[in-house]
């Protein structure tokens, strides 16, 4: 008798098990589109040389870490984000810096992929790129300051598939730009500070 409730109790327990398995997640899995990879995820050892435009001074940006990861639900999303950084040191500026790029909400609940930009272990950043299918210039819940995407180009400087964005109310920091152009399978191949430097991509290497 006692064997035999153990059996029964075994296979429940099994059967349990194997319900809660094929189970779908209560919450949705936001992925970023394969575009926005192709604009910002480089890994390490990828390395971009700026000019600047005026003085001729050199930036050389050099990719030490990247990662990719699926980030469990917060309040915000209530759903599980595919999340990519990539690191980068910039010898002008002497930073650590990083890209950031997730899906997040418009503000009319729409779904958006956007690149946010900061200073290493600093919580301050910006968007300097959004992805929204189907849509153009939608502002974005979680956009502080808010960035307007431009223009699109089919060659620009000799690259091509070129975006434009533009930061509104920047952060008003030296190494923050408030234009980036970038362009696919490359990244910013040219970019605005706000004390006038444009930074202009001469030589790179990527690895995607």
């Amino acid at each position: 008798m006692i064997k035999s409730q153990i059996l029964t109790t075994f296979f429940l327990l099994v059967l349990v098990f194997a319900m809660s398995c094929d189970r779908e997640p209560s919450e949705p899995t936001w992925y970023l589109e394969q575009e926005t990879k192709d604009y910002c995820f480089f890994k390490k050892g990828s390395w971009w040389v700026y000019e600047e435009a005026t003085s001729g001074a050199i930036d050389s940006v050099f990719c030490y870490k990247d990662e990719i990861y699926i980030a469990e639900p917060d309040k915000i999303t209530a759903a599980f984000v595919e999340y990519l950084a990539v690191q980068i040191n910039s010898s002008f500026y002497n930073k650590n810096l990083s890209f950031h790029s997730q899906s997040c909400l418009l503000t009319d609940g729409k779904q958006a992929d956007l690149i946010f930009f900061r200073e290493v272990n600093t919580a301050l950043s910006t968007v300097l790129y959004y992805e929204v299918p189907n849509i153009d210039g939608e502002p974005c819940q979680l956009s502080s300051p808010r960035t307007i995407h431009l223009h699109d180009y089919d060659n620009y400087l000799g690259y091509d598939k070129v975006r434009a964005f533009e930061t509104q109310n920047p952060l008003n920091l030296s190494f923050m730009p408030i234009q980036t152009i970038w362009a696919r399978d490359i990244g910013i191949i040219k970019r605005i500070m706000p004390d006038g430097k444009e930074w202009i991509l001469k030589k790179y290497f990527v690895i995607q």
